[in-house]
């Protein structure tokens, strides 16, 4: 099997998010083959996924779901162990 691989750093300001989907989306149209896409994108699919500070709004949530639909992106999951920043 080959593919292609990429790696991502989402933008932590909500505002600044839609340029990161549409750079993913941008990548996918490079790719006639299965490509990869890791990193944190500092977004989350579903609220009960955060712990603490404010909630984050449906809107948001939901424009992360249709940029992975679009890209043919799953979300592979997390193992392990909270993280906290300090």
């Amino acid at each position: 099997m080959s593919g292609d691989s990429q790696v991502s750093m989402g933008n932590q300001k909500n505002e600044e998010k839609d340029k990161t989907w549409g750079m993913i989306s941008n990548l996918k149209d490079q790719f006639q083959m299965p490509w990869l896409c890791s990193g944190d994108f500092n977004e989350i699919l579903f609220g009960f996924e955060k712990e603490g500070g404010q909630p984050k709004t449906e809107s948001n949530m939901r424009k992360f779901i249709l940029a992975l639909e679009d890209c043919d992106l799953q979300d592979l999951g997390f193992v392990g162990g909270p993280i906290h920043l300090a």
